[in-house]
């Protein structure tokens, strides 16, 4: 009776082993860049679109932006935003209202710093 109940117990766990490694085989690898995002792999070409827009509005932004009045920037895709570290808001309103920049009004997200770059380029 105790063979028996042995046997059982081993049969029960080799079928249980054998569904949980089943199961866990098929579960897809998160690539690279999901795992840095956080995100599901079929989400990736989104996100990627996401930060090559983001891309191209900074690349408009960073040349009107002082080095004297501003510490640079940071895009973020997951959030969708470009976050412009300033030290003057005043000059955050002035960069608001350019023409050039209007379209990409709300990927902007201006934070205060208390570096600029031209203080940091002096520095390093």
């Amino acid at each position: 009776m105790k063979d028996t109940y042995i046997l059982i117990s081993v049969l029960f766990f080799i079928f249980t082993l054998s569904n949980y490694l089943t199961v866990h085989c098929q579960v897809e690898p998160k690539e690279t860049l999901a795992k840095l995002w956080n995100i599901e792999n079929d989400e990736i070409p989104q996100y990627l679109s996401i930060e090559k827009n983001l891309s191209m509005a900074d690349g408009i932004l960073k040349p009107l932006l002082d080095d004297d009045n501003f510490g640079g920037t940071y895009i973020d895709a997951i959030q969708n935003k470009i976050f412009v570290n300033t030290l003057n808001f005043t000059k955050a309103e002035q960069i608001k209202n350019l023409t050039e920049i209007r379209q990409y009004i709300n990927l902007l997200n201006f934070t205060r710093t208390s570096n600029s770059t031209a203080k940091l380029n002096s520095r390093f």
